[in-house]
């Protein structure tokens, strides 16, 4: 399970400086206009110390509803030790101009489900869950963006 997460953080770094959406069709491209699409790598800790920490990969897709309001749908995998970690939210994000023409800061809001099982013990829980988050997000390019976030999620 650790090779597939390391596969899958490979894949979305690799996607995220490919460039694929300028290679699509002209549908790809409207589609593209009206949402914006990312890709997340990063690092989950537990809160509790049976639980290891945990390499994550999160994908998200927002739309804008109205400057500065952004509304989507995200997942996130997440393996820690032996316990594989699913969750799928609905991201609500108010988004702020950061400290230039080209800088954002996103303020989020994720409630959502989540889905974890033990891959010894084949124990599984579903339950609900809800993060607060901030993200900067330099534009370097129109359409690409590079940023750096930090979440808190309360899983039940």
């Amino acid at each position: 399970m650790k090779r597939i997460v390391i596969a899958l953080s490979v894949i979305a770094i690799l996607f995220a400086f490919s460039g694929v959406s300028e290679a699509g069709t002209e549908f790809a491209y409207d589609w593209a206009k009206k949402w914006e699409t990312s890709i997340g790598v990063g690092y989950k800790g537990f809160s509790k110390s049976e639980i290891d920490d945990a390499g994550m990969v999160v994908i998200r897709a927002q739309k804008r509803i109205g400057y500065p309001l952004l509304l989507g749908v995200e997942g996130e995998a997440a393996l820690a030790g032996n316990i594989a970690y699913f969750r799928v939210g609905v991201p609500f994000t108010y988004r702020l101009r950061g400290f230039g023409e080209k800088s954002k800061i996103d303020l989020t809001v994720v409630p959502g489900v989540s889905y974890a099982t033990n891959l010894d013990t084949d124990v599984n829980q579903l339950g609900a869950t809800g993060g607060i988050g901030a993200e900067f997000k330099y534009f370097y390019r129109t359409g690409y963006a590079i940023g750096l976030g930090a979440y808190y999620t309360l899983t039940t």
